[in-house]
């Protein structure tokens, strides 16, 4: 029960849409990290040749960020609410509060605020991505199968091979049979 005068009204809004700006900063940010992230763990599984498992390996960095995100917006949008009742001079708003608790009930818990229109395109999207990778790069015969020692050791192996078309090179004659060439002569 507060009773505002216009310029403590005016800088408690200047606090609260600063906050919604850090927000929705901290929410652009971690887009930004998650596609960097997934993108790098997939371009490193594809190099080493595990594509298969980087790609599932890449949907954790995926889902925490996503949890992050949602939390985020659903942090925004109470700061919104609580913008609103001081907009609206409500009396239950103490003078520079930053309380959100006042007006919880009236944004959805987070895990509904990770399906929202702002984030689940942007999630699911990438999911797919990483998931199309995984079943794609699965479904390939040898890429994901066998390790990449069993694919360097079998590389060796074939470099180290002899084609059966191929003689042995014929003997000189004269060659290792103890006849000295003219430098061992003397001249």
């Amino acid at each position: 029960m507060c009773e505002f005068d216009s310029e403590d009204r005016r800088k408690h809004l200047d606090f609260l849409q600063l906050t919604i700006t850090r927000m929705a900063a901290n929410s652009f940010v971690l887009k930004g990290w998650t596609v960097t992230l997934v993108a790098a763990l997939l371009a490193l599984a594809a190099e080493k040749g595990r594509l298969t498992s980087g790609a599932w390996l890449a949907l954790i960095p995926l889902f925490v960020m996503w949890g992050l995100d949602a939390f985020y917006v659903r942090q925004e949008r109470l700061f919104r609410k609580l913008y609103e009742a001081v907009v609206e001079k409500d009396k239950d708003v103490p003078t520079y509060s930053m309380d959100t608790r006042k007006v919880k009930d009236k944004v959805t818990w987070w895990p509904t605020v990770a399906f929202s229109p702002t984030l689940w395109p942007f999630y699911l999207g990438l999911l797919a991505v990483a998931v199309v990778m995984a079943v794609l790069a699965s479904s390939q015969p040898g890429s994901g199968a066998t390790s990449l020692e069993e694919k360097d050791a079998d590389v060796q192996r074939k470099a180290h091979s002899v084609p059966n078309s191929v003689s042995p090179p014929e003997s000189k004659p004269g060659a290792g049979q103890g006849i000295p060439s003219k430098r061992q002569k003397g001249g």
